[in-house]
C-alpha cells in the first residue's frame, strides 16, 4: 500500500524519439485499494516526437481529471501506477517511449 492523500498531483514526464510518428497520445492508470479496482484520466494527452511531454493529473477529492474515483479516499491506498501510450489505432509504432520524473507534488 502507497498513501499519496498527502499530496494534490501527481506529474509523469515521457520523451518520444524525433522519429516517432504523430498522433500518439498517453494516459495514467492507478490501480487501487483492497480490490484493486482500477480508474484512468479522463482524457489522453498529446506526446509530440522529439519533446518531453509533462502529464499533470490532480489527485484532489474533488478532481475531474479522472474517469471515475472509486471513493473519496481511493489515493490512501495506491497499488499500482501504469502510463498508456495509445493512437487511433491507424498508427504504428515499436520503438521507445521514455518515461521520467515520475513524482507527488503539493503544487
Amino acid at each position: 500500500m502507497t498513501d499519496w492523500s498527502p499530496f494534490r498531483y501527481l506529474v509523469v514526464d515521457i520523451f518520444l524519439p524525433k522519429d516517432a510518428p504523430h498522433g500518439l497520445r498517453a494516459r495514467i492508470i492507478l490501480t487501487v485499494g483492497e480490490e484493486w479496482k482500477w480508474t484512468e484520466m479522463n482524457k489522453s494527452i498529446p506526446l509530440t516526437p522529439g519533446e518531453w511531454s509533462i502529464i499533470k493529473v490532480d489527485l484532489g477529492p474533488d478532481s475531474l481529471d479522472w474517469r471515475r474515483f472509486i471513493d473519496d479516499g481511493f489515493r490512501s491506498d495506491v497499488k499500482k501506477l501504469g502510463v498508456r501510450v495509445e493512437s487511433n489505432g491507424k498508427i504504428k509504432y515499436t520503438g521507445p517511449i521514455y518515461i521520467d520524473k515520475v513524482k507527488l507534488s503539493d503544487e
